[in-house]
This record gives structure tokens, C-alpha cells and sequence, in this order.
């Protein structure tokens, strides 16, 4: 049996870490979601290998963490276009996001 080469890590730098509990990738690649148990989302850039925003409107633990598929139009309205992604948790409610990585 073969195994994997480890290239990299990726980890928020001057914060205590949590427990990871979800990740996704956007459409390009460029950029990772994750979502963790202090309800903090992230968004990484992973060419450079650093965290380029934190999200944190609650405290409550994210369960799951997804890029919504690009489009040109509002999803919903006040939701505008653009890269967008969502966040479910112990709140019990989905919170949306539309991010500023440049896209």
C-alpha cells in the first residue's frame, strides 16, 4: 500500500485552535472554506497558504460550511451576486455570506 505525501498545513496564526468540522473548496480551487467549533468561518488562500478573512457572528458551534455555486443574478432578495458561501450550525439557522477574495 502507498501513501500520500504531506505538502502543507494551514493554520490561523495568533489564535487558539479548534476543532475543524467542516471544510469546502470554492469552484477555481483558489480558496478553502472552514468552519469549526468556536463558529468561526475562514477562508484561505491556499497558494500562499494564509487565512485571508474570519467570519465569527456567532459562538455556537458550524456544523457544515459551503461555497454557493457562482451566478450571475440575486439568489434571494438582498443577497446580491458574486462568491457566496453558507454556514449551518448549533444556532440553528444558515448564515450567508458573500466574500470579498477578489473574484
Amino acid at each position: 500500500m502507498q501513501h500520500g505525501e504531506h505538502v502543507a498545513n494551514l493554520s490561523a496564526t495568533g489564535t487558539r485552535p479548534a476543532w475543524i468540522t467542516s471544510i469546502d473548496w470554492n469552484d477555481t480551487g483558489e480558496y478553502l472554506l472552514s468552519g469549526s467549533l468556536d463558529g468561526k468561518v475562514r477562508v484561505w488562500d491556499v497558494a500562499r497558504g494564509v487565512c485571508v478573512a474570519t467570519h465569527s457572528e456567532t459562538e455556537s458551534a458550524l456544523w457544515c460550511v459551503r461555497w454557493l455555486p457562482k451566478s450571475e443574478k440575486a439568489l434571494a432578495p438582498g443577497m446580491g451576486k458574486g462568491e457566496m458561501f453558507v454556514a449551518a450550525g448549533a444556532n440553528r439557522s444558515l448564515t450567508f455570506y458573500r466574500e470579498a477574495t477578489g473574484s
